[in-house]
């Protein structure tokens, strides 16, 4: 039962994040480090191509430990995408935290 509600938890969260990001532009939004921060997600990671076209974040959820990867394009084909970050199986990668 616990399982159940954190994945529809988990769910909501991304689904309430993916609407208030879509169609972001740098100077319409704050960062993508910013927005999640102010929704309790902690980030792990930034990668950028090399022509910084592309900006893959990866986050996650400190009560939950899912995981979530926010990309951001430039360019013709500008966006945003939020995703929650799954297993093989189709389970919620959850944060291994490092000792």
């Amino acid at each position: 039962m616990l399982k159940k509600l954190g994945l529809v938890i988990s769910i909501t969260l991304s689904m309430v994040l993916g609407f208030g990001l879509t169609g972001c532009s740098d100077s319409e939004t704050a960062s993508a480090s910013e927005i999640a921060e102010g929704n309790g997600l902690v980030q792990v990671s930034k990668t950028e191509t090399d022509d910084e076209r592309c900006y893959i974040y990866t986050f996650y959820d400190p009560d939950t430990y899912v995981m979530y990867m926010f990309a951001r394009t430039r360019g013709v084909n500008s966006g945003c995408q939020l995703m929650v970050m799954v297993n093989a199986d189709g389970t919620p990668k959850l944060y291994q935290p490092q000792n």
